[in-house]
């Protein structure tokens, strides 16, 4: 039995890492940090007052007028691009519930752990309870629409950044009135893309584009040009879509953010893939591949691995592209990651049946459409995934009239 293929699922192109704006990374150079000791580096991408690192490091002003990072351990730090006031709240409570709230958030982030985003979305609730001001309310409103976002809270998750917007009509000075803004604005562009609107993401990712260009914000302008090109990506505009990745690696690389430099490797090597020039995305998978092991981001492994995947399936080499799908599909499971649960088991759902092994294409087709359907997602995947299942039922419907 033969089922025609209808195309792979790429997983690169919306990873949620990308999703969450505001999440650039610095890494100390090699050497950087002496062991039992703290070392200040300066932190190019860290703009304005409103910067905070996480509990691996502290953000001091320099001479220079500009945030320095002192690490207090090796690895990568990770910066939040719009936390105004709170880390310098009066309330000690209030600074208590967000720093909780921020460890937790980064521990899930780091997992992909669905009960740490949980507690951290708590602690965000509490803290909102406490904000002293609509600036700081709007910075809780998306930190706690992140984590919501992380497991696949769409509907809080929009209501959240919802309310930044409106909370930005009040807040000054007018930078801070920017940054929230923005990041509300490209939160709510993902949304849209996930639920298959992609004119609507188009809209929202521009409008944070321009703020981030206003107010020099080079890590947020990096994040809306990979957001507007999975767009250009959703909508088959390949040209266009490979011209936002390029823009937005420039910038990945020039200010350092390895993090960023492997997602849009990524991406890019899914556009060389969709043109079917097989080499270079296999060459772009494999670097992105090489600097989330590197850097210890399990989420975007996992995703390269799936990419990866697909380059071997469309050369016909079923069986290394099930290989990959099942380690992609493994570290989805480990890490919690639903969407990228449903997109291994959609790819591996179409491996199967390209074989004619229709029972378990159909149960992993299934189980992906299940999940697809619990967390709200549109667009390709989904729309793979059910003309899939009616092309296998339609085949064993007429099994039946054979008598077979």
């Amino acid at each position: 039995m033969h089922i025609p293929v209808l195309g792979f699922i790429g997983t690169a192109v919306r990873t949620l890492w990308d999703k969450l704006r505001g999440r650039p990374t610095v890494q100390a150079g090699p050497g950087a940090i002496p062991a039992g000791g703290d070392q200040a580096i300066s932190a190019p991408i860290a703009t304005g007052s409103s910067v905070v690192a996480t509990d691996q490091a502290t953000v001091v002003a320099s001479p220079s007028g500009g945030p320095t990072i002192i690490v207090q351990s090796g690895g990568t730090v990770n910066l939040v691009s719009y936390v105004d006031g709170l880390p310098q709240a009066k309330d000690p409570a209030l600074r208590a519930a967000f720093e909780e709230g921020r460890r937790l958030q980064d521990e899930g982030y780091e997992a992909q752990n669905a009960h740490k985003h949980r507690e951290a979305i708590d602690r965000f609730t509490r803290a909102l309870g406490l904000a002293e001001t609509n600036s700081q309310r709007a910075a809780l409103h998306v930190l706690r629409g992140n984590s919501q976002y992380s497991i696949s809270q769409y509907k809080n998750a929009q209501a959240d950044y919802e309310e930044t917007l409106k909370l930005a009509e009040r807040i000054s000075p007018v930078e801070d009135a920017a940054q929230a803004r923005a990041a509300a604005l490209g939160s709510l562009g993902v949304i849209c893309a996930d639920r298959g609107d992609p004119d609507k993401a188009e809209e929202h990712h521009k409008a944070a584009l321009a703020i981030d260009r206003e107010i020099d914000n080079r890590p947020g302008e990096a994040a809306s040009l990979t957001n507007l090109g999975n767009v250009y990506f959703q909508r088959g505009e390949l040209d266009k879509a490979e011209e936002q990745y390029e823009k937005a690696l420039e910038i990945a690389r020039e200010i350092g953010n390895r993090l960023r430099e492997a997602q849009v490797l990524g991406n890019l090597g899914v556009v060389y893939s969709d043109r079917s020039e097989l080499e270079k995305a296999e060459e772009h998978h494999e670097q992105a591949l090489e600097i989330d092991r590197e850097i210890g981001h399990r989420l975007g492994e996992a995703c390269q691995l799936g990419n990866l995947g697909n380059v071997y399936a469309q050369r016909g080499d079923l069986d290394k592209a099930e290989e990959h799908y099942e380690k992609g599909l493994e570290i989805h499971r480990e890490i919690g990651n639903r969407l990228g649960q449903a997109n291994q088991l959609g790819n591996l759902g179409l491996n199967y049946a390209q074989r004619g092994r229709l029972i378990e294409a159909k149960d992993h087709l299934e189980e992906a459409q299940a999940i697809y359907r619990q967390i709200g997602a549109g667009g390709q995947g989904p729309e793979i995934v059910r003309k899939a299942l009616e092309l296998i039922a339609e085949q064993e419907r007429r099994q039946q009239e054979r008598g077979e």
